[in-house]
């Protein structure tokens, strides 16, 4: 990427809008080499990889993988065992909170300032966060991606779990039915399976609904057309790039499968560009 010197019209020499591993290091990168840096984050500190996979499905799975060894152990597993589902999900909601915390203090030590909030583009230098606006000479988009939609009927009149949100429950289901077949999908799965759950996961589902019992979920395996009721859907259909913020209105070309970029990373726009799981190559 090129490190153009920003003229005095604008905030900031670059503005970095994600604060995930690929924004976090080009904010470093550019504030090292002398340059007015800030982030702009809508979540927490550390995007995806702290809130919704790396941090928390580490902390869960390490501890259901324990409690599973610790239960099926010939040595105790006839040992009288109980533990707190609410102490867990306290525990990997803490744990997310301090890493964020640390690297917000990483970043705000090196001089990058911290712009909260959901950005959109009005131009080419020019981002909104609610009211107010900021300028730069260039950005960097390190948005990485977010669950991909998905049609099955029935899904928007029901409630439903997904990778984001999983691990916050307060209660341990008996019963729950994960869709999609991604690598997620089985992490969540293993996590449920170790913990004494049973686990429906299938990618190949016709239908879901609700009553006062349950959850109803209508799919078809090997053997044929079925239904299940469960306590708890787990949606895990894999993701796409995070594209939701006018880049329209910046000149910024798009695919489904993410942002257009050349080899250094440049977007269509000549000071705007991309990095990590919001990017796909030209």
């Amino acid at each position: 990427m090129s490190m153009k010197t920003t003229t005095k019209s604008f905030n900031f020499d670059y503005i970095i809008i994600g604060s995930g591993p690929a924004g976090r290091a080009e904010a470093l990168k550019f504030k090292k080499s002398g340059k007015n840096v800030a982030i702009v984050e809508m979540n927490k500190i550390g995007g995806a990889e702290i809130t919704t996979y790396e941090l928390p499905f580490t902390l869960a799975l390490d501890f259901s993988r324990i409690y599973h060894d610790y239960t099926t152990s010939p040595v105790t597993k006839n040992t009288p065992h109980h533990f707190n589902f609410p102490t867990l999900t306290n525990y990997i909601k803490k744990e997310i909170s301090k890493k964020s915390a640390d690297l917000k203090s990483e970043l705000e030590n090196a001089g990058i300032e911290i712009i909260p909030g959901f950005a959109h583009f009005l131009d080419q230098n020019t981002i909104a966060i609610g009211d107010k606006k900021f300028t730069a000479a260039n950005f960097v988009l390190a948005t990485g991606s977010k669950l991909k939609p998905n049609k099955i009927p029935g899904l928007d009149h029901i409630k439903y779990l997904t990778p984001e949100n999983v691990f916050k429950i307060r209660k341990l289901p008996r019963f729950v039915f994960v869709i999609g077949n991604t690598v997620v999908s089985k992490k969540i799965t293993e996590f449920f399976e170790n913990l004494g759950v049973g686990v429906i996961r299938n990618s190949k589902v016709s239908e879901v609904a609700e009553d006062r019992k349950s959850k109803i979920v209508y799919f078809t395996d090997d053997t044929g057309k079925k239904m299940v009721r469960v306590d708890t859907i787990v949606l895990a259909t894999g993701s796409e790039p995070f594209l939701d913020y006018s880049l329209e209105n910046a000149e910024v070309e798009y695919k489904r499968s993410g942002i257009v970029v050349n080899k250094y990373s440049r977007t269509s726009a000549k000071n705007i560009y991309a990095v990590g799981e919001c990017a796909n190559g030209s």
